[in-house]
C-alpha cells in the first residue's frame, strides 16, 4: 500500500492493528510504515526506513516501544538507537524529532 499527501508526504507499507482483552481487560496498537517520505516547502526534507509502534494498555497502566530503522533530514543520516527510549529528541538543521514519543493522559486510567 502507498500513501501520498499531495506530494508532501509519502509512505509504502502502512499497518495498524488494535487488540483488546477481557479478563483481564487489556490492549495492544501497533502501527508501522516504511520508506516515508515528508517534503514540506522550506524545509528540508525528511526520510525514514521503517518505523513500528506498539502501546500495551491495562488497567495497571500503560507501556509502549517504538522501532526505528533509519532517517535522515536534509540528506544527513541521522545516527539513531533501534529501540530509542520513550521522547528521544533529535534536532538536525533546524528540524526537532520527538522519537518514541509517550504522553500521559490525564484521567485515563480512571473508570
Amino acid at each position: 500500500m502507498r500513501a501520498d499527501a499531495r506530494g508532501l508526504v509519502s509512505a509504502h507499507t502502512l499497518c495498524a492493528k488494535v487488540t483488546t482483552t477481557v479478563n483481564p481487560g487489556a490492549s495492544t496498537a501497533t502501527a508501522s510504515v516504511q520508506d516515508a517520505t515528508i517534503g514540506v516547502l522550506g524545509l528540508p526534507v525528511i526520510k525514514i526506513g521503517l518505523v513500528q509502534s506498539t502501546s500495551h494498555t491495562t488497567c495497571a497502566g500503560s507501556t509502549g516501544d517504538a522501532i526505528v530503522t533509519s532517517i535522515s533530514v536534509g540528506g544527513i543520516p541521522v545516527n539513531i538507537s533501534l529501540h530509542p527510549a520513550p521522547n528521544t529528541t533529535i534536532s538536525v538543521l533546524g528540524i526537532t524529532l520527538v522519537l518514541n514519543e509517550q504522553t500521559p493522559v490525564a484521567g485515563a486510567d480512571q473508570a
